[in-house]
């Protein structure tokens, strides 16, 4: 009877302390540097206490009297003497979960949302304001105040666009954190980049490349029958489309390879062949490339990556002359429908070639994981050789590529590094 007592009084007196630890840790957040708001949140267990925070931040970092807007980040704790990992999104902050590099590491990690996405805009964007420097200095901000907390190591990493962001703001703020990995990473020198042109011309076999291009053929002989299809749904679902269901088909077409080689999802042997219904056509190639890409709602949602991606960070275009038959005039599709209303872009030529530079010469501790089937790998950053970045490519790979998909030799090379980089013991669990 005795041990039955003891073992009930242990779990309360633990759960006491945790939860005076908690409640120290909330007070703490809540002292920090331009925080305004702070909640409990449960969302992965695995750690001992979440957070999600609200900094304040300027809309112009060089210009604080053009006012503010509250910037969402979530914290996942463990202890304020293990390192902390920072996710930094190119988009919203679509997870609560630990991010591989956090459970590589076992370490704390916050995720920081991108400036004026989901929960982080301002009424009105400023769209002027929307930079890679501006959205680095939010980071570098928020960074430098949870150091009064966590004074070990920090590593950066994203995904795809939020790959991309850690680079940009390890260009801008490079000692802020010891190491980086970026995924996914596209590093693009033009508004459309041509080397995505390339990499569609050599991806896979010469027999996958053709099924491809025969599909999209079949696509655009059955057009007006998809457009009718696409009408009919597009009043089910409430989907708008501003510049027609006929551009909204056409654009999915063109958009069709490069989404099937970016996530990998399907096989040559599932696309619709000659005898195929239209219905059957109409499934697949939503189910590849997706109309709603092209929707107004969730362009609306992206429309500050489209801005950036006009304006300083590039992205893709279409290769139109192949089916000049069935587009015409074939000099307009490209993403400037995407731009915010009534505001002509302008593209920075030099900001992209400027984080080349550092990449090449300046940065360090940084390791870049790529699918080798990903489109987007066609852009992708190519160290110089000039310092100790790394440059992982999966083969086989897709969008999803992780460090855990890696054979167990270089993924133990990677721990290793990893474990090096940040004063770690880093361990690789049985499977």
């Amino acid at each position: 009877m005795l041990r039955n007592k003891l073992v009930l009084i242990v779990p309360l007196m633990v759960i006491a302390y945790v939860s005076c630890a908690n409640d120290t840790l909330k007070e703490k957040l809540k002292s920090l540097p331009n925080v305004v708001e702070v909640n409990k949140i449960n969302i992965d267990t695995t750690f001992n206490s979440q957070y999600e925070l609200f900094f304040n931040q300027p809309i112009d970092h060089k210009n604080p009297e053009l006012g503010s807007f509250k910037q969402r980040v979530v914290l996942n704790h463990l202890s304020d003497t293990l390192p902390m990992v920072a996710v930094l999104e190119g988009y919203g902050i679509w997870s609560g979960y630990a991010s591989e590099p956090a459970k590589i590491l076992q370490s704390n990690q916050i995720r920081i949302e991108h400036r004026f996405f989901n929960d982080s805009r301002p009424d009105s964007i400023p769209w002027s304001k929307l930079t890679i420097w501006q959205a680095a200095t939010d980071q570098h901000e928020i960074i430098q105040a949870l150091k009064n907390i966590y004074k070990a190591n920090w590593l950066t990493t994203g995904i795809s666009k939020g790959g991309q962001t850690t680079m940009y703001h390890r260009s801008f703020y490079p000692n802020d954190v010891k190491a980086s990995i970026p995924y996914v990473a596209p590093l693009n020198f033009a508004r459309e980049d041509k080397r995505i042109y390339n990499f569609l011309d050599s991806v896979g076999t010469k027999e996958q490349r053709e099924a491809i291009y025969n599909f999209q053929l079949r696509c655009f002989k059955h057009e007006n029958e998809l457009e009718e299809l696409l009408k009919k749904r597009a009043e089910k679902q409430k989907w708008e489309f501003k510049f027609g269901i006929e551009k909204a088909i056409q654009y999915t077409i063109l958009e069709y390879p490069f989404a099937y080689w970016q996530w990998g999802g399907t096989s040559i042997s599932n696309i619709p062949y000659d005898t195929a219904s239209v219905v059957d056509i109409f499934v697949h190639l939503h189910g590849v490339a997706d109309f709603t890409f092209f929707e107004e709602n969730s362009i609306d949602k992206y429309r500050p990556f489209f801005w950036a991606a006009l304006t300083q960070i590039g992205m893709y275009g279409y290769r139109t002359q192949p089916f000049k038959e069935y587009l015409g005039d074939t000099t307009d599709y490209t993403f400037d429908f995407a731009a915010p209303e009534g505001i002509r872009t302008y593209f920075d030529t030099i900001a992209m070639q400027k984080v080349k530079y550092f990449l090449d010469n300046e940065a360090s501790n940084m390791l870049f994981i790529i699918g080798g089937l990903d489109t987007w790998g066609a852009t992708s950053y190519i160290p110089s050789g000039k310092n100790n970045l790394i440059r992982k490519v999966l083969i086989d790979g897709h969008h999803g590529t992780r460090i855990n998909d890696f054979p167990p030799a270089e993924k133990q090379f990677m721990y290793n590094l990893l474990g090096e980089w940040m004063g770690v013991n880093v361990k690789i669990e049985a499977e």
